[in-house]
């Protein structure tokens, strides 16, 4: 239980004094013409932590498992439509990340839909509070919308710990 909520709360921290440094990071990779190629690269690794993870470390085998995160997938991906940077795109890997560390944390001290919607509210505000900082930090704006999407993250990595909950060894 110490585990999960202390990769939680690393996990946290990381993303919020990561924020003066994005931009930096962001810029460079931009100039490198290598951000697009490193975010789908991490892209790329999540998902495959998830098929790993999912059939043979749990060893689900239920098709329905896999149907529920296609869509999954598939919401994540007309979502990523409205976002117009790479950058934003980002927060979905972040936040889904997040929610999966705050579900895995959460569990321990709740059941049902406590704790789906304590996992979301814990991260949608952690999303909210790097809005807020990154609208202190020069060279960074606050916008509403990455809120949104740093939520919609979120509901991502908790639908990801249902189906790992639901469908794993967890069930049993």
């Amino acid at each position: 239980m110490r585990w999960a909520w202390g990769r939680a709360i690393l996990f946290t921290l990381i993303l919020l004094a990561g924020a003066p440094w994005a931009a930096i990071l962001s810029g460079w990779l931009r100039g490198h013409h290598l951000l697009r190629i490193v975010v789908g690269a991490a892209s790329a690794l999540l998902i495959l932590y998830l098929i790993i993870d999912l059939r043979w470390r749990l060893r689900i085998v239920d098709w329905r498992a896999y149907a529920f995160l296609s869509v999954i997938g598939g919401a994540a991906l007309l979502l990523a439509q409205g976002v117009t940077s790479v950058e934003e795109k980002i927060h979905f890997l972040e936040f889904t990340l997040l929610a999966f560390f705050f579900f895995k944390a959460v569990k321990f001290s709740q059941k049902g839909a406590r704790l789906y919607g304590i996992s979301l509210l814990l991260t949608t505000l952690v999303g909210w509070i790097d809005e807020i900082w990154q609208g202190i930090l020069p060279q960074r704006v606050y916008d509403v919308r990455d809120v949104f999407f740093n939520a919609c993250g979120g509901m991502i990595g908790v639908g990801v710990g249902w189906v790992r909950q639901a469908y794993g060894r967890e069930a049993a």
